[in-house]
């Protein structure tokens, strides 16, 4: 599967502190009544005035504030001075005795929370005083990853000087590389290659720096990583046989398609745990233009992936109804079927594509004929919360009671699970059973229970409440 943006966010491990800390003028609570005067009034004169006369005790004492969501943090006057970066603070207070590896609840050291926010001459006085530059974050987030990440050479180089080491790893594989690639800045980029880092490290998943720098649309940067020789296929791990092309088809970024294919990668090679090329993934996000440009170059049209799903599948699921009547203007079989007996109809009720179902429909296939495709459809819609599917296949007149062929579950359990009222009231008023069990032996009932769904366990009560008084009436009456 390719990688978007958002994918690096979650190797960040802290989100910026600058909003966590908004709030602490309104909200602060500590127990020195001076201290909290003090910082209420945001008077900087004299809380340094404060502070020189207090004592070391004093200033030890823990502050306590709500943070921008609500939780509250807990900590002390020289987290507060190095998020703000008041410096000249930082500098009274560490003289006075406080620890330089001072942490927040979340783990974070006051180190970190400097190079998080980018206060430089805060984290120049921390590290005058024997500040870690070493300190790890719980997730095993560093500060050179943090600084890289920030695009900030400037902090990064500080780090280094003070003894950080560029070697290190994050727990999910991740050097200081990928880290650069995220902070956006080829300078950046260029000096971590210049002081040591491995251009083909690779994270748990196997993926490396050049596949995020495609990711992300980087072009510069990917050009430099190609220069220094970076391979465009990825060797090991989840992802081996995944390549740049791929994610640049992936991201629907032509420039980096046309990059890629000047270089002569090999435009048909699959990566090896589904099965999928380079065309496989544009047709899976949707992206026509990109579809088009690797067929240009002789692309495989006919290509399929491990499970034998076609691109006329991935394009009815990635909703992108011109490149469906493209393909099978180009001739791909409407009716073709993967290894699970579904179809393109299949691919589009997953997804919740009415349109795109609607076409396939028009162009030949059948939404109410007895196949597994149309059978485990309607189920997975009902799973998925797509209510305008679950309408349409009742109205083909689909049996409401159908249960997924492989996993032998009813769509009322699936809509009850997830919480899809509207679902559930529509296969109800079509009389769908809601004692019906699958192989676990739970029907709609007990999972409503389970998932914590009341407002549906009342539901299904009254609809089997009903339909026993009118069994016990009898016919007629």
């Amino acid at each position: 599967m390719g990688l978007t943006f958002a994918l690096f966010s979650s190797h960040t491990g802290l989100a910026h502190a600058n909003p966590l800390f908004a709030s602490i003028w309104g909200s602060v609570a500590v127990e020195s009544s001076s201290l909290q005067q003090l910082l209420d009034a945001g008077n900087r004169v004299a809380l340094k005035a404060w502070v020189q006369q207090a004592k070391l005790a004093d200033l030890q004492k823990p502050i306590k504030w709500d943070d921008s969501t609500g939780t509250q943090v807990e900590s002390k006057l020289l987290i507060w001075a190095v998020v703000f970066g008041e410096s000249d603070l930082v500098k009274v207070l560490l003289e006075k005795g406080l620890d330089p590896n001072e942490r927040i609840e979340n783990g974070a050291s006051a180190l970190l929370l400097a190079v998080l926010n980018e206060q430089v001459e805060a984290l120049d006085e921390l590290l005058k005083k024997g500040a870690d530059p070493n300190a790890l974050l719980p997730d095993t987030t560093n500060s050179l990853m943090l600084a890289a990440q920030a695009g900030n050479l400037k902090i990064l180089q500080r780090l280094q000087a003070a003894g950080a080491d560029l070697s290190q790893k994050k727990d999910n594989g991740n050097a200081l590389l990928v880290y650069a690639v995220f902070g956006r800045n080829l300078e950046l980029v260029k000096y971590v290659l210049a002081n040591g880092a491995e251009l083909e490290a690779h994270n748990n998943d196997g993926i490396t720096a050049l596949i995020y720098a495609v990711a992300d649309g980087q072009v510069d940067i990917v050009k430099f990583l190609l220069q220094k020789g970076a391979k465009i296929k990825l060797s090991q791990g989840a992802n081996k046989g995944f390549t740049a092309l791929m994610q640049a088809a992936d991201s629907g970024n032509n420039e980096l398609v046309n990059l890629f294919l000047q270089l002569k990668a090999p435009i048909s090679d699959k990566e090896e745990t589904w099965g999928k090329d380079a065309l496989i993934f544009a047709a899976e996000k949707g992206h026509f233009d990109t579809l088009q440009l690797l067929l240009k170059h002789k692309a495989n049209l006919q290509t399929q992936s491990i499970e034998k799903n076609t691109l006329l599948m991935f394009a009815a699921g990635s909703g992108n109804l011109e490149m469906v009547q493209y393909l099978l203007k180009q001739g791909l079989n409407l009716k073709a079927e993967n290894k699970y007996q579904e179809n393109a109809l299949y691919f589009a009720a997953e997804k919740g594509h009415l349109k795109i179902l609607e076409y396939l429909v028009q162009k030949g296939l059948s939404p109410s004929a007895p196949s597994i495709s149309n059978q485990n459809g309607f189920v997975i819609a009902a799973l998925n919360g797509h209510l305008n599917i679950v309408d349409y296949f009742l109205k083909k007149g689909h049996n409401p009671n159908l249960k997924h062929t492989a996993f032998q579950t009813t769509a009322l359990n699936y809509a009850v699970i997830n919480g899809h009222t509207q679902i559930v009231e529509a296969l109800l008023k079509k009389g769908a059973n809601p004692d019906l069990r699958d192989p676990e032996g739970k029907n709609a009932l007990d999972y409503a229970q389970e998932f914590e769904r009341p407002e549906l366990l009342i539901r299904l009560n009254q609809y089997q409440n009903k339909q026993l008084r009118q069994k016990s009436a009898g016919p007629g009456q």
